[in-house]
């Protein structure tokens, strides 16, 4: 679908999941955010891609990983996140969405753009 709309997209299984190699089962938040940045390197030597205009998405643990790179790399410019908690309440509680709120304020912030939260 983001193709079609005239996006340029790079689908990747995290290590130990999916297709890829690693093993199964082993899902730590900063050995996949490293995974992304890989992925935003190799999207950044691509001569079609415009290296200014990249932005992540995931879902579930995927959308929180996608805040988190986006929070400690500035390559990233845009972020979409869906379905990363299923109980909020816990997860405020847990100090995960503040953590969360932290980094994405962090990289607007960085940006130079309004640090509002929509």
């Amino acid at each position: 679908m983001l193709h079609e709309l005239g996006y340029a997209t790079l689908r990747i299984d995290m290590p130990g999941c999916g297709e890829s190699e690693g093993e199964r089962g082993r899902v730590i938040c900063l050995e996949q955010v490293e995974c992304v940045k890989v992925a935003l390197d190799y999207l950044g030597e691509r001569p079609e891609i415009d290296s200014g205009r990249l932005g992540l998405m995931g879902s579930s643990f995927g959308g929180a990983v996608s805040i988190y790179a986006a929070g400690t790399d500035e390559r990233v410019a845009a972020v979409i996140s869906w379905r990363v908690f299923n109980e909020p309440l816990t997860a405020i509680q847990l100090g995960g969405a503040g953590a969360i709120l932290v980094a994405v304020w962090m990289a607007q912030r960085r940006k130079g753009r309004p640090t509002g939260l929509v």
